[in-house]
């Protein structure tokens, strides 16, 4: 009977050409990090926030998590990077983003929180028409999106 270390190899060398190492498992990258301008809070995240992954800061009102926030986006945008803000309850100030530091031509803001009706602080702040802030209606049933019923 083969072992266990002879069936790997056949396995391995059958799959050489196509899955080089089928078997072995990917060395553990660690995500490199980008330092949020505060020394403490990036000594406890081993040098700050993960590059490319979403990063969620919560906490009670005036926790500073919002200022911890924009101090990192703005150091990043000052560096030059992409970032994009996922602002859940449509509060971000443009304006106050723009204070701080963040360049605005760097950042994509997703607002979920949008209305039926227009913000006027958002039209104000890109001069754009109200029809590109009324969110569109939901699609539904099947492969729609929204909330539609799912078949079972």
């Amino acid at each position: 009977m083969a072992t266990a270390a002879t069936i790997r190899r056949q396995i391995e060398s059958a799959l050489a050409d196509r899955i080089p190492s089928a078997l072995t498992p990917q060395p553990r990258t660690v995500r490199p990090v980008w330092p949020t301008g505060v020394a403490a809070v990036d000594a406890l995240l081993n040098g700050g926030l993960p590059v490319g992954a979403i990063t969620e800061m919560a906490g009670p009102e005036c926790s500073w998590r919002t200022s911890l926030a924009l101090s990192f986006v703005a150091a990043c945008t000052r560096a030059g990077r992409v970032c994009a803000w996922v602002d859940v309850s449509d509060t971000l100030s443009p304006e106050s983003a723009a204070a701080a530091g963040i360049r605005l031509d760097r950042l994509l803001w997703v607002r979920c929180g949008v209305s039926h009706e227009t913000s006027p602080r958002a039209q104000r702040a890109f001069q754009l028409p109200a029809q590109y802030f009324t969110p569109a209606t939901p699609k539904k049933g099947l492969h729609g999106g929204g909330c539609g019923g799912h078949l079972l």
